[in-house]
């Protein structure tokens, strides 16, 4: 008898470990799998990910050194006021004055500025010049005595009850070739020469003197990674009710380089595991205005892609922090994925261009789904001529893109062909997410920037779609591709 019950507790205890060695083996099977196991999502995931997680405490380590180099003193985070005169008050964003000046009980929008050809010697201010706009029409009573001499677009923000920001990097994005500046926003490349004079392209992270003098290397990161460093910062300024409301990030022309990598970081840092962000501090939304991705040039016959001077600058290097390679050596399929990474983490993705957008029209087909996928895509046609004198669609609508999104804050909100509204600023984050993956283009009330009268379509198909599907059928016909 005792003999039989040795041999059962044996026998258990033997099923035990088996079952505990099998856990344990399969646990390591999923936890290491090779590459080839890997899924699409979760390889390019792995380049932006440092192995081991291993990033860098980014509050304490990457800050500017304003003995080394003062002009950088009006460069970086700042909370926006404006006094009773409308000038602005500006207070740096990650020192102990910015508690007294943020509401945690109201929404706060993150504004991050394009190219600057004269950034060396002006701000961003995000005033309207070429065109006069009625405040009345916009919400805002003209006789008010704290109107800016010009039409403010933060101002209409700040006025109807939002925390404003801006994040300045002017002095970084003075440059007349994007090149240089994609690859400033991502990474730190030493600029270099052979012993034959034969320079390496890398760009450091150079910014302009007031002079015009370049200064390399204020710092051995990316423009992105000092956007997070200063955000982080920021937040830790304030008190835990922060994040209550909504937090918006709104990107123009190349702040989506500045953008899409930090808003990466942002939510890489927040992870449980890391620590360096509180998740009510990361943000809801992301508004990207005519955003620059990388520039393209497609052949379906060949099915390749050229990413024009971006090869040479960017290709090359790797991403700062993970010090790996840029998904298929471009930043515009890197942001791509980053769009499908914060779409899986929950965030309001809504992109706007306008029909003539060369930053749009030459997305490789790709990039150019994923967008459509991710976000919600509204393409307005800005043809203010005739009712903005002084503006040129031709020239302006690049800007035009950001002035119609900020201004539809406060105006009735535009319409598809059915009634129902389009995305815009005063649509609530909930109703963007609704609309992701939908694609809306204006076909009514196109003469001014005023949205009241705006009318748009629903349309199925994007210009790659299209593209592809006339190539496809021309190849089954035989017929030669143009």
């Amino acid at each position: 008898m005792k003999k039989t019950i040795s041999r059962t507790v044996l026998a258990i205890l033997l099923c035990a470990g088996v079952a505990v060695l099998i856990a344990v083996l399969l646990s390591n099977f999923v936890l290491t799998k090779g590459p080839a196991e890997l899924t699409e999502y979760e390889k390019n995931l792995a380049q932006l990910r440092p192995d081991n997680d291993a990033y860098i405490d980014y509050a304490k380590e990457v800050k500017f050194d304003l003995d080394r180099d003062p002009e950088l003193v009006n460069q970086g985070l700042f909370w926006v006021q404006f006094d009773e005169d409308g000038n602005f008050i500006k207070t740096k964003a990650d020192t102990k004055e910015a508690a007294d000046v943020v509401d945690t009980d109201k929404p706060t929008i993150v504004l991050i500025h394009g190219m600057k050809g004269d950034g060396n010697v002006k701000l961003e201010d995000y005033d309207i010049l070429k065109y006069h706009l009625d405040w009345d029409k916009f919400g805002i009573d003209s006789s008010s005595s704290d109107l800016p001499p010009y039409f403010n677009m933060a101002y209409l923000w700040w006025k109807k009850g939002w925390n404003v920001a801006f994040y300045q990097c002017e002095r970084f994005v003075t440059a007349s070739e994007y090149w240089s500046l994609e690859q400033k926003m991502w990474t730190w490349v030493e600029h270099e020469e052979d012993e034959n004079g034969v320079y390496n392209n890398g760009f450091g992270t150079s910014y302009i003197k007031t002079n015009g003098d370049e200064v390399r290397d204020a710092i051995k990161y990316g423009v992105s990674e000092h956007f997070v460093a200063e955000y982080i910062r920021a937040m830790k300024m304030l008190p835990e009710s922060m994040g209550n409301k909504e937090i918006r990030f709104t990107a123009h022309s190349m702040g989506g380089q500045v953008t899409a990598p930090a808003l990466f970081l942002l939510h890489e840092l927040a992870r449980d595991e890391i620590g360096q962000l509180p998740k009510r501090c990361l943000p809801d939304r992301y508004t990207l205005m005519d955003t620059f991705f990388s520039v393209y040039l497609e052949d379906l016959d060949k099915n390749t892609t050229a990413n024009l001077f971006s090869d040479m600058t960017v290709g090359p290097f790797n991403i700062g922090w993970s010090g790996k390679p840029f998904i298929k050596n471009t930043t515009g399929h890197t942001i791509a994925f980053i769009l499908e990474y914060l779409n899986k983490q929950g965030m309001a993705l809504e992109y706007y261009t306008e029909p003539g957008s060369f930053l749009y029209n030459t997305l490789a087909y790709d990039v150019l789904d994923a967008i459509h996928k991710y976000c919600s895509v509204v393409i307005i046609d800005p043809d203010w001529d005739e009712a903005q004198p002084g503006y040129n669609k031709l020239f302006d609508s690049h800007n035009g893109v950001r002035e119609w999104y900020m201004c539809s804050l406060t105006t009735s909100q535009p319409v598809d062909e059915d009634g129902n509204f389009v995305p815009n600023a005063r649509m609530s984050t909930e109703d963007v997410i609704k609309n992701h993956g939908k694609f809306f283009y204006q076909v009514g009330g196109i003469q001014d920037i005023n949205t009241y009268n705006d009318v748009f379509e629903i349309r199925e198909k994007n210009y790659g779609q299209i593209a592809r599907e006339e190539w496809a059928r021309k190849k089954a016909e035989e017929e030669p591709i143009e």
